[in-house]
């Protein structure tokens, strides 16, 4: 009977370890990470210059676009409002582009930057064409892929400009301090015909 007992007691030990060895093995699991460089979004960009003198709440610039032997001039109006209450908000403001004599025109530039797909018809020139305003980062530099990032020691100001008759028609305008460079950039190609149509009435 010892015999029989020691022989089914081996039986089941191999038995139970081959079932060990047909499980399946584990093992680390490896997922692939890709990495993509986002690209720095196409823009208009032109000279600035302060024009006259500097506030804390208000600047002002004169602007130049030169291209193929025309140059586009126009001013740039920037007031901020009084911030309101003691916690940290977005400064906003108004403002507005100014028109120029005497400028030429560079609407086929901005076209393609803002990706619009009509051409402004009729526009109807103005002196003043008025905007709101937030400022959504100040004291910014390029970053590795070109675009607007924090920095210490940056000089770039990036503000979201609100045109049209109900001011809901966005574009980026990007600006150094105390001048240098500005940039007009695309917010949304939904955007783009309304707001080459604004655009166009001053520059």
């Amino acid at each position: 009977m010892r015999k029989w007992a020691w022989i089914s007691g081996a039986v089941v030990l191999v038995m139970l370890m081959g079932c060990r060895q047909e499980q399946p093995k584990t093992g680390l699991i490896q997922a692939k990470i890709e990495f993509h460089v986002q690209e720095r979004p196409a823009a208009v960009s032109f000279g600035i210059e302060p024009d006259g003198k500097q506030s804390t709440n208000r600047w002002t610039y004169k602007a130049s676009y030169t291209r193929n032997g025309k140059t586009a001039r126009f001013g740039i109006e920037l007031g901020l409002a009084q911030a309101m209450g003691e916690e940290p908000q977005p400064r906003r403001g108004s403002g507005s582009l100014i028109a120029e004599s005497g400028s030429d025109d560079l609407l086929q530039d901005l076209k393609a930057v803002l990706k619009a797909t009509a051409s402004p018809q009729e526009t109807i020139r103005v002196r003043q064409l008025p905007f709101r305003f937030v400022i959504e980062g100040e004291n910014l530099d390029r970053g590795n892929n070109g675009d607007l990032v924090d920095a210490a020691t940056g000089n770039w100001v990036k503000a979201k400009l609100f045109l049209g008759p109900q001011q809901d028609q966005e574009v980026y305008l990007n600006f150094q301090k105390p001048g240098g460079t500005g940039e007009f950039v695309m917010v949304d190609p939904a955007f783009g015909n309304a707001v080459l149509q604004e655009l166009a009435k001053v520059l």
